[in-house]
């Protein structure tokens, strides 16, 4: 019996659930025996992954916008969840900067309306609010930001970020530090790469589309440095989160940052190259091209994040290094590409596959 069993039969909703992580928590949270309820708007930017995996026949499934706070409440009080982990939101920097307001309403207003919706509910919750590396003051330095680092978005995108961090703060101080109902964590990560993404204007999904139809991915930073950290290295952080929220009401409250464990940052032109040589794309001049100027004038060149909190105090560290995590990123796709018929079967089997290192003897 592993610890990630404690959500066996436990009542999960997932906000969000049809995007790039929300499939794979979905999946995950399946195959671990929890009653999986999701919400999300279906507005197809990232549906595909979650069509090709059939979860909308495993679970009980709502189709709505977060910004609809009487939906959202109804839906709380309806089911009574003893999870949520809160997913749901505008996820690309390129987006905020072209629609500030819609990022704005959806990320910081959504997860308003789902604060007060859990506020107002019956039953005892454990919420897990996911935001980004983003909502940091980035300072440009070497430095891994901790978490009590100031908050402080540059741009539409983590200034929404930012702003959620403090709304979740403010309903913690004012009406859930007690714990006695309700418990609160917000988990920070950015640069997430995995199968399954499919986002427009985020790099891994970008590399795969041009290098299928034998064309080159362009970039804007190549010597930018991120937090790459594999999908379900960082789910596995949330699922552990959750479990200790559910557990420790000392830890109620508390925010967390999971990101890699590598001592040196690796650029966007070494992740890139990384990700084609394990492609295998031929018949293209180069694999990459640097454009004249950065579409995101304001947009940060460093940036790390410390996950020594998680380590010490959840016991959570990634498992796969950099190239074992590309390398079953390029699987996942050229799966979906060549036999998508299988896609179901190998998502599990990496789950799976991922689980037993991680915990050792799951089954």
């Amino acid at each position: 019996m592993t610890e990630l069993q404690h959500y066996s039969g436990r009542k999960v909703l997932i906000t969000g659930n049809t995007g790039f992580k929300g499939a794979w928590l979905t999946t995950m949270l399946l195959r671990l025996g929890a009653q999986v309820i999701g919400v999300a708007s279906f507005s197809g930017r990232e549906y595909p992954s979650f069509k090709a995996l059939k979860l909308e026949k495993e679970i009980q499934q709502y189709k709505f916008d977060i910004r609809d706070s009487e939906a959202l409440e109804k839906l709380i009080e309806r089911e009574k969840p003893e999870f949520i982990f809160h997913l749901a939101s505008q996820p690309i920097t390129l987006m905020g900067m072209e629609k500030p307001l819609y990022t704005i309403q959806t990320n910081v207003l959504g997860t308003a309306n789902l604060l007060e919706a859990v506020r107002r509910t019956s039953n005892q919750c454990n919420l897990i609010i996911v935001t980004s590396d983003k909502c940091y003051q980035n300072k440009e330095w070497h430095w891994s930001y901790r978490e009590n680092d100031r908050l402080f978005g540059a741009d539409p995108y983590g200034a929404s970020k930012s702003m959620v961090e403090n709304v979740a703060h403010a309903y913690y101080s004012s009406y859930f530090k007690s714990g006695e109902q309700v418990r609160i964590c917000t988990v920070r990560a950015g640069n997430v790469f995995g199968g399954g993404d499919w986002s427009e204007n985020r790099l891994v999904p970008d590399c795969i589309r041009a290098w299928t139809i034998n064309d080159e991915i362009e970039i804007r930073s190549p010597q930018a440095t991120r937090p790459w950290t594999y999908v379900l290295d960082v789910l596995y952080g949330y699922l552990t989160a959750g479990i200790n929220l559910d557990q420790r009401d000392t830890l109620n409250g508390e925010s967390y940052n999971f990101g890699p464990t590598a001592l040196e940052p690796v650029s966007v032109n070494e992740f890139v190259l990384g990700l084609w040589r394990l492609f295998g794309s031929k018949g293209t001049r180069a694999p990459l091209k640097v454009l004249s100027s950065g579409l995101i004038s304001n947009e940060n060149e460093l940036l790390q994040l410390s996950s020594e909190k998680a380590n010490s105090v959840l016991g959570w560290k990634p498992r796969y290094d950099m190239e074992g995590a590309m390398d079953q990123t390029i699987k996942w796709y050229k799966q979906y590409l060549h036999e998508p018929a299988g896609i179901k079967q190998l998502t599990d089997l990496q789950i799976s596959e991922y689980l037993k290192i991680q915990v050792g003897d799951f089954g």
